[in-house]
């Protein structure tokens, strides 16, 4: 029972770091890509606008095609779900909702938006303990 539980902590938390990983990644590049390589001035903010926009848009697209059930923080479900709702809620404890989720933070995060951490988080490790 320990070693699951400890095994329940350390694989969200891994996933989640490898998200946060990447996101600073993506946000550097998009940097350097829209700074250093474009010269600055106009070319430069055309760019980060657009690649900024790209990279919400498809994070729109990973919930939207996906799993619509990624969209939001995951807390309202994961509420639902411990509420006896399970049946109802099945498609947001998927594969296909950790991916979108994770692929969709992802871009949403590196393309600016204000995303907060905490509900997806959540969601994530829900998702991992139910696999």
């Amino acid at each position: 029972l320990m070693a699951f539980l400890v095994l329940l902590g350390v694989l969200p938390a891994s996933l989640i770091f490898v998200v946060d990983l990447s996101v600073h990644s993506l946000s550097e590049l998009r940097e350097e890509v829209c700074i250093a390589r474009a010269g600055g001035g106009m070319l430069g903010l055309v760019l980060y606008v657009v690649s900024g926009v790209a990279l919400c848009v498809l994070s729109t697209l990973y919930c939207y095609l996906w799993s619509p059930e990624a969209e939001g923080s995951g807390i309202p479900q994961m509420k639902a779900v411990m509420s006896g709702f399970y049946d109802k809620l099945k498609p947001a404890l998927s594969v296909w909702t950790l991916a979108a989720k994770c692929l969709g933070l992802l871009c949403a995060i590196g393309g600016g938006l204000p995303v907060g951490w905490e509900g997806p988080n959540v969601h994530i490790a829900c998702i991992i303990a139910h696999h």
